[in-house]
């Protein structure tokens, strides 16, 4: 239990850190975009998993928070996600931090002993997360993809 205290508590400063300071895993995210030449694709992709991850995460801490479904299953299917999704942002955009993060709180989620433990562990990996994903969101060059997207449909 003081493990996930810990770690909750680390993910909550880093999630209130990320509300006045550009995240260093955004800036390696976006250079690893450039480095690559792939258009916005680290982006995008990068996006979709950290949503992804958020959505799985709420769903399953509101299971822990009703007390509902077994806490192994829901722990272990947790720490496979989180380990996946860590190999993917490493790979994809360059997100060592939120990588690193992922997979300590997939040994977390193996430990858990208690509904209430998990849903505490979910909830601030999931704040985390979705804090993460403004940032990314913030750098996707909307303005240029609109403007593209209504150019390609007016030329139909």
């Amino acid at each position: 239990m003081a493990a996930t205290d810990q770690l909750v508590e680390r993910l909550r400063a880093d999630m209130e850190g990320m509300w006045l300071e550009r995240p260093e895993d955004v800036s390696r995210m976006v250079g690893r975009n450039f480095d690559t030449g792939k258009g916005f694709s680290c982006w995008a992709y990068c996006w979709g998993y950290l949503s992804n991850l958020g959505d799985l995460l709420y769903t399953l801490y509101g299971m822990a928070n009703e007390g509902e479904g077994d806490v192994a299953t829901l722990g272990a299917l947790l720490a496979r996600r989180c380990r996946a999704y860590a190999d993917s942002f490493e790979a994809a955009g360059h997100m060592t931090d939120c990588s690193g993060m992922l997979r300590e709180a997939a040994d977390g989620f193996e430990a858990v002993a208690d509904h209430a433990e998990l849903a505490r562990l979910a909830r601030a990996l999931q704040r985390y997360v979705m804090q993460l994903s403004f940032w990314v969101d913030m750098e996707l060059p909307w303005a240029e993809v609109c403007e593209y997207v209504d150019r390609r449909w007016h030329e139909r």
